[in-house]
């Protein structure tokens, strides 16, 4: 997955850059970077997080958003098969609650 992933913060006038050095220390393999211009991210329609770009050939396939108390495996999982990801057989299999 980390071929296929870009993880980024929108821009903030805030200074301190401990939150992503922390992230970036416990999460090495989902490096988040910040972005410098929104203008810079013209397929970022919202900023809002969690938001989740599913992108192939440089277009927007798909968008997730938000993270609701049953998250959204199923809609993260059916994007990333859109733009071509492999999913392991495993992952896609949700028990029914």
């Amino acid at each position: 997955m980390q071929s296929h992933t870009k993880w980024i913060a929108p821009p903030s006038r805030q200074d301190d850059f401990s939150v992503f050095a922390s992230w970036n220390s416990r999460y090495p393999q989902q490096h988040m970077s910040l972005a410098f211009r929104k203008s810079d991210w013209p397929m970022v329609t919202q900023w809002a997080t969690p938001t989740f770009y599913f992108v192939d050939a440089n277009r927007v396939v798909e968008i997730v958003t938000g993270w609701p108390a049953q998250g959204h495996k199923a809609e993260l999982l059916a994007a990333a098969k859109r733009i071509g990801m492999e999913v392991p057989k495993h992952q896609s299999e949700t028990k029914a609650r």
